[in-house]
């Protein structure tokens, strides 16, 4: 195979380089990605012959062929020609691929990314957020002291290993690996890097909440047991994950809250999954709701309202509570709680709210106190389970008897 050069010619033929038109002085083939750019209209002046790869557009049915056909029919011309492949954008993946897999390839390091792709300079290393699911390209690493700045950033998610493209100051690209950026000799404001991003999970540094609902998504298609859960039948598993959560905090021990936090984590990414096959929400809702929310309900934060207390805070929270789910009644209040609490949290959650409205409590009539004594005292059901029901059943009262109240009111 003879030499393939390619470059990013822009669209408007007044951006030509002088580079450009010694590569197609010294060509054998011209191809352009297109002929409805500049370089199109200047070849066509000067009477130059070339191959527009356009009609191939029309014949794929997706962009990954029409990769495979532009990577086929350049390789192809190289066979026995000195070829020039011209694209009017730097996100031309069938560039990329055709450089890093041939020798006999060259062209500017960022046309070895693939899109879609970060891009920095590397003086802007801190608000780099580093993202191994995709490629970097960092521009103007002038000095080795820079270069590892960069180097550790990126590593928070790229592995050690991660294949990179550097340009050197003279122009040359070096294939090495990302814990050697900060090893190549030479450096200038002409020395960038391409980080090649995509790896499989085993050989990334760091894997985030994207790569959680990537995994969630490939368990509930190839693993016959997530593949067969409902939010059902997972019910059991996010109580029992919060409990061994609490079970950590208790034991103060950090590295297993760490990973039973993860498992809780899991859970709510299982569900959230399950949901987005349903077409009901995802992880992006649930993300989004909880912070949306958290930003209401903290007026004193993120709105002009005052609160120098903790106990301001708690009242504040409730009264925005109370607004966004509109409750009106006392029946209503009681009916928001959720009935599947454990027994001794629903019964403090529901005495709280019954003090806030002003309702009869349990234990201030007599035969409320006697049905619960009963309920515990029976041999057939053991406390909790007793005293859910007894919770339960009050609250059902309490609604029945506020909504006639406020009937007849």
């Amino acid at each position: 195979m003879k030499e393939i050069s390619i470059c990013c010619v822009g669209w408007e033929k007044e951006g030509l380089t002088l580079e450009a038109a010694g590569h197609i002085e010294a060509a054998d083939a011209v191809i352009l990605r297109t002929e409805r750019c500049g370089l199109g209209s200047y070849l066509r002046e000067r009477g130059i012959d070339f191959q527009a790869l356009d009609s191939l557009y029309d014949r794929c049915e997706d962009f990954d062929q029409l990769d495979d056909m532009i990577e086929e029919a350049v390789v192809s011309a190289a066979e026995d020609k000195r070829v020039y492949y011209a694209t009017p954008t730097l996100s031309d993946r069938a560039a990329a691929r055709i450089l890093r897999k041939y020798p006999e390839a060259r062209g500017d390091v960022a046309l070895y990314a693939l899109s879609p792709c970060q891009t920095v300079t590397a003086s802007d290393w801190e608000r780099l957020e580093p993202n191994a699911r995709q490629d970097a390209v960092v521009y103007e690493i002038t000095d080795a002291l820079l270069a590892s700045e960069v180097k550790l950033r990126l590593m928070e998610s790229y592995g050690d290993e991660a294949p990179v493209y550097f340009r050197r100051p003279g122009g040359g690209i070096e294939r090495t690996v990302l814990s050697d950026l900060d090893r190549m000799g030479e450096y200038d404001h002409r020395c960038a890097a391409v980080i090649c991003g995509g790896e499989e999970y085993s050989r990334r540094n760091v894997l985030d909440l994207h790569d959680l609902m990537d995994v969630m998504a490939l368990l509930r298609d190839k693993c016959p047991w997530d593949g067969q859960q409902t939010h059902e039948s997972l019910k059991k598993y996010l109580l029992e994950e919060a409990y061994e959560t609490i079970d950590a905090i208790d034991r103060d021990s950090d590295p297993d809250m760490c990973e039973e936090l993860g498992d809780v984590l899991f859970q709510v990414a299982f569900h959230a999954q399950i949901a987005k096959e349903h077409g009901a929400y995802g992880m992006r809702d649930v993300v989004d709701g909880i912070c949306r929310k958290m930003i209401r309900r903290h007026v004193h934060v993120f709105g002009g309202v005052k609160a120098e207390t903790a106990e301001e805070v708690a009242r504040l929270w409730q009264q925005v509570k109370r607004q966004e789910k509109k409750e009106r009644t006392p029946s209503e209040a009681i009916r928001d709680l959720p009935v599947y609490l454990p027994s001794l949290m629903l019964a403090q959650k529901a005495i709280k709210r019954a003090r806030e409205y002003g309702l009869p409590l349990p234990g201030s009539r007599e035969p409320d106190t006697a049905r619960i004594l009963d309920a515990l005292s029976s041999a057939d059901t053991d406390a909790e389970t007793a005293l859910h029901g007894a919770i339960v059943n009050w609250m059902q009262r309490i609604q029945t008897e506020s909504d006639l109240d406020h009937t007849s009111s």
